[in-house]
């Protein structure tokens, strides 16, 4: 139980680096655009497409944390009307929901991630960066929401039958 908890511990705190990150990089980056434009009219022409790039993958990312939290999908109004006894089956049925469309939203991005790396004429987000690679960033996010998910409908299943594990 231990090491599931470090574990964890250790993912939650690389997802925040990930965040952390993400933002101050898109934040110095949209600075120094700012800058170039309005000091010495240009910027670098590889900074809108790779700022749009990290909102998405902050996005991604700050909606895996949210699973992972269990923020993902409120149904509150819902709950707080129901008799406790019906609660943990909402749970489990947001869960099970929750996975499956993670499931076909996976398969749908990498799909798409497939073919455009197959095609490889996407050209590049930014230099160094092709389309192909920056379109992995979903089908991860995607796969990672999904295990969370089922997780979650595991964890709700094991409190509505009373096991332990």
């Amino acid at each position: 139980m231990k090491e599931g908890r470090r574990v964890a511990d250790r993912v939650r705190r690389f997802e925040e680096w990930i965040l952390t990150s993400l933002l101050l990089g898109m934040a110095s980056l949209a600075f120094m655009q700012i800058l170039l434009r309005n000091l010495f009219g240009t910027g670098l022409v590889w900074a809108d497409p790779l700022l749009r790039q990290m909102l998405l993958w902050l996005a991604l990312t700050g909606a895996v944390v949210a699973t992972g939290e269990g923020r993902d999908i409120a149904v509150d109004a819902l709950r707080r009307l129901l008799p406790d006894r019906l609660r943990g089956w909402v749970d489990l049925f947001v869960h099970a929901f929750s996975g499956g469309v993670g499931v076909l939203l996976t398969c749908a991005t990498f799909m798409v991630f497939y073919g455009e790396f197959m095609a490889g004429h996407g050209g590049d987000v930014a230099p160094g960066l092709p389309l192909w690679a920056s379109l992995l960033t979903m089908p991860v996010a995607f796969l990672l929401i999904t295990i969370r998910s089922f997780l979650s409908f595991l964890r709700a299943l094991q409190s509505l039958t009373g096991s332990k594990g």
